[in-house]
């Protein structure tokens, strides 16, 4: 019963890692996204 358990937490962890982790990804990937549409706005802009 307490492997049973301990699996469970380990489980738990390792699914709130997993979230964070994504999270993160999700956010450089909108960061980056507005940054390219800033700087091809700043394109547009110059030509």
């Amino acid at each position: 019963l307490e492997q049973m358990r301990q699996w469970y937490l380990k489980s738990i962890q390792f699914k709130r890692c997993l979230h964070i982790f994504f999270a993160s990804k999700i956010e450089l990937i909108r960061y980056s996204l507005i940054v390219f549409l800033i700087t091809r706005n700043h394109a547009y802009l110059v030509y």
